[in-house]
């Protein structure tokens, strides 16, 4: 999807991609942007680096997320930011957009960028990836986060609202 913010990362990718030669980008999901992300890749000439998966099964999200350096996220809009909440729970590092409901649901445990911003994307992922200490500093902080934000204490958050609004 658009808002997704495909073009900005994989543009991100491109500048960095160089520097690491190590890194590849995963790339998942369906819908009308997905091929236009790979002749993207193809034109940015990154397309033997990234890889694009269409849309994984539950089991390998988390895979994916068990096994990623880091999850980038730099939509340019949310309405949650459940992605997020997930791989934080997985132990993934983060980075995400500063604006929306990202930057709320992130709340100081993931890098967070300006979406808009191909430069501070790719600065981000860089951080990220040179940067282990880093790394495992949002793991710890993600799963804090990520177990603050449960089904079950939403529940118990809007229950109160509602007993508060029926007083």
């Amino acid at each position: 999807h658009p808002y997704k913010n495909g073009p900005r990362l994989l543009h991100a990718f491109a500048g960095i991609a160089p520097v690491f030669p190590d890194v590849d980008l995963v790339v998942s999901g369906r819908g009308r942007s997905y091929g236009t992300l790979q002749r993207l890749a193809h034109r940015l000439d990154i397309s033997a680096r990234v890889r694009f998966t269409g849309t994984p099964s539950d089991a390998e999200i988390k895979g994916c997320f068990r096994e990623a350096l880091f999850f980038a996220f730099p939509s340019l809009v949310e309405g949650f930011g459940l992605p997020v909440l997930e791989a934080m729970a997985s132990g993934c590092p983060v980075l995400t957009s500063n604006c929306s409901a990202l930057k709320e649901v992130a709340e100081g445990a993931a890098e967070l960028v300006d979406p808009t911003d191909t430069d501070a994307i790719a600065a981000g992922m860089t951080r990220l990836i040179e940067r282990a200490d880093l790394r495992r500093e949002l793991v710890e902080l993600g799963r804090k986060r990520a177990s603050a934000m449960t089904w079950e204490q939403t529940a118990r958050k809007m229950v109160t609202l509602y007993r508060q609004l029926a007083a």
